[in-house]
């Protein structure tokens, strides 16, 4: 049932971002900007998240209410889908009391490109994380 009603939203979506593009605030307000970013990074739909990604950084770089971390997010969602993580947001896990981090692409210039997304660090944002789970 559950499947189902994703499946649903996840095709009415897709039809309504091929009919009109990404939605705006001033079409749904911020509330529902952020509705259609939260059904887009829920779906079971890979091929559905990989088309609508690009909307999505479009929408961030208009502003249109996505944080960069949202669009970090989604794309590492996307990118270990496919077996690639770019941005490391929210992908370590802990293992035997140690932060883990997934592989990630291009390893030796992501803080460049966390960076050039406006984000901490990678040795900051690990700092963060042993603090807050305790490791420290």
């Amino acid at each position: 049932m559950a499947a189902d009603i994703s499946q649903l939203q996840t095709q009415t979506l897709n039809q309504i971002v091929q009919l009109q593009g990404w939605p705006t605030k001033a079409q749904v307000t911020e509330e529902g900007v952020r509705a259609a970013f939260s059904l887009a990074s829920h779906s079971n739909n890979l091929s559905f998240q990989q088309s609508i990604l690009p909307f999505i950084i479009q929408s961030y770089m208009d502003k249109q209410v996505m944080s960069v971390e949202a669009v970090a997010i989604l794309t590492d969602k996307v990118s270990m889908l496919k077996a690639k993580v770019r941005y490391l947001v929210h992908k370590q896990i802990l293992i035997g009391g140690k932060l883990v981090f997934f592989k990630i692409e291009n390893e030796d210039s992501v803080d460049q490109l966390i960076a050039q997304m406006g984000m901490t660090t990678l040795k900051i944002y690990k700092k963060t994380l042993e603090v807050f789970y305790g490791l420290q």
